[in-house]
């Protein structure tokens, strides 16, 4: 590795000590499979909930739902960036990526992993796979990720000092969901 990716990928060690942690964790992958299920066994009942009711009642329930869940993400985000022992990117992958760290989880590529930017990619979504196996066609996951894929205001709400963007995602149709952390810049004058 180049100095230039060493710096790029300052902590990526410590992501592979956690992917190689948690493919040895048996019982922590079997909670997180637990987990997921519950996960798409409850949004998947609520969707077709919202499905019958704009169907019975001819009205637009998913506009409200997706402002509900949106704000309920900015909130669960913020209020886990109050509890979070540290912040800044480190912080942020500690929060929100290490857990899906694991062959049998989410297949992490990363990019970049330093002080000032983290970017990387899901390469496995253990959501789709509960979703198909209720029964849901390609079709209907795409429609449902408008609702289920609320990440970015969560995630962007757990530091102000972070930018948070999503560019791909599996249930869309992508190979890969994109995700890219950065540190706004400081101003130099305040």
């Amino acid at each position: 590795m180049s100095g230039n990716d060493s710096e790029k990928l300052k902590y990526l060690s410590i992501a592979q000590e956690w992917k190689e942690k948690n493919d040895k964790d048996e019982v922590g992958t079997w909670w997180f499979n637990l987990a997921m299920d519950y996960y798409a066994w409850q949004f998947n009942q609520m969707w077709d909930i919202l499905k019958a009711i704009e169907k019975k009642y001819g009205v637009d329930v998913m506009s409200i739902a997706k402002e509900i869940r949106r704000e309920q993400s900015r909130q669960n985000g913020f209020e886990r960036g109050q509890k979070a022992q540290r912040r800044g990117i480190l912080g942020f992958w500690e929060e929100f990526v290490r857990k899906y760290e694991g062959k049998t989880r989410c297949d992490i590529k990363y990019f970049e992993f330093n002080d000032e930017r983290l970017e990387y990619w899901f390469r496995r979504c253990p959501i789709i796979e509960r979703f198909k196996a209720f029964g849901k066609t390609d079709e209907e996951i795409k429609e449902m990720s408008e609702l289920f894929c609320m990440d970015v205001p969560k995630l962007a709400a757990f530091d102000p000092d972070l930018e948070v963007c999503q560019t791909s995602w599996i249930m869309r149709g992508s190979d890969h969901c994109t995700y890219i952390v950065r540190k706004f810049p400081k101003d130099k004058e305040q």
